[in-house]
């Protein structure tokens, strides 16, 4: 019972992971092998930038999102080079045409009697003799056009894709999927863009905490500064008026810390908008004979002075 259950667990992951892989949730996987074989009379940085194109397009999470969202299924990408018997093709018993792609077409059994997918796509990525590479969406589009053929027949003859008479039913419904593959592979490649475009929000935030913190630092320096300056010769009258006035000060910082000291939405011009859980970071000691006053952490907040706020605290 044990042998049963652990070979059902292990046809269902299979079953999963052939899935992912053959839907494209993972990404087109590009076949080296055939980069490398498609010229041979081409350089190794040719290949090399043949292939990274195919990796590039077959990573596209654009191009994933619209293989999920038709279902569509296919195996890997390849590249179409005069090494392929279907390089050429005979479009008139006369003449002879580079092929754009071509699509491996197969049944699905494991989808129902009518679901395609195809084993690869094989696309031409570059002129002779193999060191030009083609244009993207040009690639782009040949993908989408044998993508739909996962749907649709169609016609093989890109002329006949072309002409505005069409009046076969099959070649229309062909015509009309490729247009909307087309048209959400734009939508979806537009919205990946934006969103790469986009600043990230803490980014921004860290920039204007960074200029508060430089701007609350050498405030505290220049006070302490002028502290240092003033408590050099001091006697007992003057150490309680010093004292007194710390106390009024840290008073009057409680007093403007009062509207925002339950989690109220604080603003100044160096910060955006922010919540506290309290403003308790005061002046909660003052070193007489150092010279020297210091700013202490309590609750977790902290308070930051501004240096435009340093003179006269009303």
């Amino acid at each position: 019972m044990k042998a049963l259950l652990l070979g059902a667990a292990f046809l269902i992951a299979a079953i999963l992971v052939y899935d992912y892989f053959w839907t494209g949730f993972a990404g087109l996987r590009a076949d080296h092998r055939s980069v490398r074989e498609a010229w041979p009379d081409s350089t190794d940085a040719a290949d090399e930038r043949a292939y990274d194109m195919l990796k590039d397009i077959g990573r596209d999470p654009a191009l994933s999102k619209l293989m999920q969202r038709h279902h569509l299924r296919t195996g890997c990408l390849k590249e179409l080079g005069p090494h392929d018997p279907r390089y050429k093709y005979d479009r008139q018993a006369t003449q002879f045409e580079v092929l754009e792609g071509y699509n491996d077409i197969m049944t699905l059994d494991g989808y129902g009697p009518s679901a395609r997918g195809s084993a690869y796509i094989a696309l031409r990525l570059r002129d002779p003799p193999g060191n030009q590479l083609l244009p993207r969406n040009r690639v782009v589009h040949t993908l989408l056009h044998e993508l739909a053929h996962c749907r649709y027949d169609g016609s093989a003859d890109p002329v006949k894709h072309m002409r505005a008479d069409v009046r076969d039913p099959a070649e229309k419904q062909f015509r009309a999927f490729l247009s909307q593959l087309e048209s959400d592979y734009k939508e979806l490649r537009q919205a990946a863009q934006r969103t790469k475009a986009e600043p990230p929000q803490s980014r921004e935030l860290q920039l204007h905490l960074t200029a508060a913190v430089s701007t609350a630092s050498s405030a505290v320096a220049a006070a302490r500064q002028i502290v240092t300056e003033s408590c050099k010769t001091i006697n007992s009258w003057q150490c309680a008026v010093a004292f007194l006035l710390m106390w009024l000060l840290r008073k009057l910082l409680r007093c403007r810390a009062g509207n925002f000291a339950k989690g109220q939405c604080v603003r100044t011009r160096a910060l955006p908008a922010m919540h506290l859980n309290g403003i308790e970071g005061v002046l909660t000691s003052y070193h007489l004979w150092r010279g020297a006053w210091s700013l202490k952490r309590r609750n977790g907040a902290t308070i930051m002075v501004r240096a435009s706020n340093l003179e006269g605290i009303p």
